[in-house]
């Protein structure tokens, strides 16, 4: 549970880095492949330890770490959990560390649409969001989380998006590209440690034995791919587990600890 010096802090790490000009190269070249930090990535990590001599550090001679204090490594990780998997992996097999990945889920998000050609922008009216629109990530590294070697953190943040109005579609929003993420408050946080832990991803009202229908509806998600992916992922961890069909339908059980 985030203090108010917590929120606060947040807030004025915020204003620091979206007032500070991004430098014109900030990459890294070499087996680790081209790495160009976004605002958002710069917010989160300063967020985590404010002491940049902690950032950046190289771990054996593939990876660099985004963060390592008190031997801990700490991972920011804004998008797609997948890119991440082979660094866990690494980190893993060839080091001590235990490792931390920070993780943003938007529960209060805003896009803002940004006009090629004129420059002028378009705020659209906020949305909300959940922990569950990112529980089918976690598919990803679920079973190095099973592990116990890599824990999960998730703050909940307030988050702007800048698109440009070039997509293909007749308002140019479909397959627009994305310009930046910015944060703009953290409302709550959550510690993903242990295996129990993990059971709060679970959407209220869901019965103990369920199918992916009842748990899409539960957690208000579109039933497909990604519910599938989320139910892996809470197997996986060891939150979940199989139950006996009902006809041809899958059915999955909450586990007792």
């Amino acid at each position: 549970m985030l203090c108010r010096d917590d929120i606060e802090r947040f807030a004025r790490v915020c204003r620091d880095v979206t007032a500070t000009p991004l430098p014109s190269d900030r990459a890294y070249e070499g087996e680790i492949g081209t790495y160009n930090e976004k605002r958002m990535h710069m917010i989160l990590k300063r967020f985590v330890c404010e002491d940049e001599s902690t950032h950046e550090i190289p771990v054996g001679k593939r990876y660099i770490a985004d963060i390592l204090c008190d031997g801990e490594i700490y991972e920011i990780q804004t998008g797609s959990l997948l890119p991440l998997k082979k660094k866990l992996e690494y980190y893993i097999e060839n080091t001590d560390y235990h490792v931390t990945v920070v993780h943003p889920v938007a529960v209060e998000k805003r896009k803002i649409w940004i006009d090629t050609e004129s420059g002028e922008s378009q705020p659209t009216r906020k949305s909300r969001g959940s922990v569950q629109d990112e529980t089918a990530e976690l598919v990803y590294i679920s079973e190095l989380i099973a592990s116990g070697r890599v824990s999960v953190w998730l703050l909940l943040i307030g988050e702007e998006e800048y698109r440009f109005l070039d997509g293909w579609s007749r308002d140019k929003k479909r397959g627009s590209n994305r310009y930046e993420r910015l944060p703009t408050e953290i409302f709550d946080e959550i510690a993903l440690n242990a295996t129990e832990d993990y059971a709060v991803l679970l959407p209220d009202g869901l019965p103990e034995c369920f199918t992916a229908a009842e748990y899409a509806k539960a957690a208000k998600q579109r039933m497909g791919r990604r519910v599938y992916m989320a139910l892996a992922a809470l197997t996986n961890v060891g939150v979940l587990e199989n139950a006996p069909k009902r006809g041809r339908a899958s059915v999955w059980k909450r586990r007792t600890y």
